[in-house]
């Protein structure tokens, strides 16, 4: 069975749909349909992580929609409102010069002075273009808690994964 901390929240099961087990899905992926191109789903139900399988899928008046082999019942169904869906890591397909969340999350941000900007907490998309929020390290000259910083290819020099780094052209005192 997998563990919850190798696996990547792919979108949240939301209100029923019918009465045969249907459910509906907000998904997180960036084309929403793309969820469904992930064969082995799985549910946190009563702290134990358990695999579902999609048997059939579409989108009704704007809303993603479900059955799964395990839902056959309104009741079911309900039981399932609310929960997260969950895929392996490993299921991810490879990336080519761009980079998931996940992978971005605790790496150390620096000026190419090797200035540190601090620590990525979190990512926000504007519409424009995604976000990094950096947590300063507590040497931070300016007193900053926290910075937003644009995360586009005007800024960026470069991008460790491995070493957990990344270097912006980014003025710290902004």
């Amino acid at each position: 069975m997998a563990k919850k901390e190798k696996l990547i929240t792919l979108g949240k099961f939301g209100s029923t749909y019918g009465y045969k087990g249907w459910i509906r899905v907000n998904s997180f992926t960036e084309e929403p349909t793309n969820i469904f191109s992930y064969a082995n789903w799985f549910v946190n139900i009563n702290n134990t992580l358990t695999p579902v399988k999609v048997e059939s899928w579409k989108v009704h008046a704007n809303h993603l929609v479900c059955k799964l082999d395990c839902l056959d019942s309104l009741e079911e169904a309900k039981a399932f409102n609310n929960l997260f869906v969950y895929v392996k890591g490993e299921d991810l397909p490879e990336l080519d010069g761009e980079y998931y969340w996940k992978d971005l999350m605790g790496c150390k941000v620096f000026t190419p002075a090797g200035y540190e900007l601090g620590t990525v907490t979190q990512i926000m998309e504007t519409g424009a273009n995604d976000v990094l929020v950096l947590q300063a390290p507590l040497t931070d000259a300016y007193n900053r808690k926290d910075r937003m910083v644009p995360f586009i290819d005007k800024y960026l020099v470069e991008v460790d994964i491995n070493n957990k780094k990344i270097v912006i052209e980014w003025d710290p005192e902004f």
